[in-house]
């Protein structure tokens, strides 16, 4: 029965690791997305201590009890830490976001595997046990015993309980821990809703400052946008006014060209009259 106790304590430091660090945890932190830093809520560095602590305490001596065949059959042996990357505040790109929520995801898959586990090993104990004392006790060879002659206190303390006995006894017992595992699970589901509620009001918050940043980034592009439109339009003006005065320019000079070419004209037409007569 002391194993049985162990198996449920390993199974109760990993729920309350599970729904603290993970849910919990990843709650408690306050993003602080213009500054680029991570702020961990006080009141969840404790629970955060004691849970890790917990898991790592059960964990640890889950995988010193078992042997190593079925540490290798688990696929224990050789597994890496986790390393939680909590680069969630890049506002060029969320993909850290996501994948860290696909981890977390990952994890809880894991926890539930391996308390499926813990449950299989604890029926498997139990019904062992079970299959050892189902018969009664045979009797032994009193000659052998150095102290024969004492009595014990008590006369039932000689037999072993009636099947009828036993079976009263394993079903109180039964009855005893299914309640206690209801009680436990009404609990873990109270706070399970309460964390559940606690990441959407974190979620939210976390998409309204989102939402937030992306509108003053589009209003800045907007302004930015208008500025170097007006920009461009000054420069097309100015061009425009370029242009005039160079077609001015170029009128100019065909009426000017068209001034020299009529008194070129006019020279050659009247060469004689420049030319004096010499005497």
């Amino acid at each position: 029965m002391n194993i049985i106790g162990y198996y449920l304590a390993i199974y109760d430091a990993i729920s309350l690791s599970e729904h603290f660090f993970y849910l919990k945890g990843f709650s408690g932190y306050n993003l602080d997305i213009y500054n680029n830093k991570k702020l961990l809520n006080p009141g969840y560095a404790g629970a955060f201590a004691f849970c890790c602590g917990a898991a790592g305490t059960a964990i640890g001596m889950d995988q010193t009890c078992m042997p190593p065949e079925d540490l290798a059959a688990d696929g224990k042996t050789g597994q890496t830490p986790y390393n939680q990357e909590m680069n969630v505040i890049n506002t060029d790109n969320y993909g850290a976001l996501y994948r860290l929520v696909d981890d977390l995801a990952e994890v809880l898959n894991e926890n539930a595997k391996l308390k499926q586990d813990i449950w299989a090993q604890t029926d498997q104990i139990s019904a062992s046990l079970n299959a050892n004392y189902q018969g009664l006790i045979p009797a032994e060879d009193e000659s052998r015993f150095k102290y024969r002659n004492l009595k014990p206190i008590d006369d039932t303390q000689l037999y072993a309980p009636s099947p009828k006995t036993r079976r009263i006894q394993e079903l109180r017992l039964e009855n005893q821990q299914l309640a206690d595992l209801l009680t436990n699970r009404k609990r873990y589901n109270q706070e399970l809703r309460d964390a559940v509620d606690d990441s959407e009001e974190d979620l939210l918050k976390i998409l309204e400052v989102l939402s937030q940043k992306c509108v003053e980034m589009n209003k800045q592009q907007l302004e930015d946008q208008k500025r170097y439109s007006e920009q461009i339009l000054i420069k097309k003006q100015q061009m425009h006014a370029k242009f005039l005065q160079l077609a001015d320019m170029d009128e100019k000079f065909q009426q000017l060209y068209s001034l020299f070419h009529q008194l070129r004209s006019y020279l050659d037409e009247n060469v004689d009259l420049q030319i004096a007569p010499r005497s």
